[in-house]
């Protein structure tokens, strides 16, 4: 597969909007962080995009 310069993100949206483009945040860690720290961006990324 080659590489991408976009992600494909399914579930259900937050917004009244069904379908378009939203912008994100997106990072990965070691262990998922609990809906607090996300909340407030309070965890250490091994890598965040956005």
């Amino acid at each position: 597969m080659p590489p991408s310069d976009h992600f494909v993100i399914k579930g259900q949206s937050p917004y009244k909007q069904k379908n378009g483009v939203f912008e994100v945040e997106f990072a990965i860690a070691e262990a998922k962080p609990s809906d607090d720290q996300i909340a407030q961006k309070s965890f250490l990324p091994i890598w965040r995009f956005g």
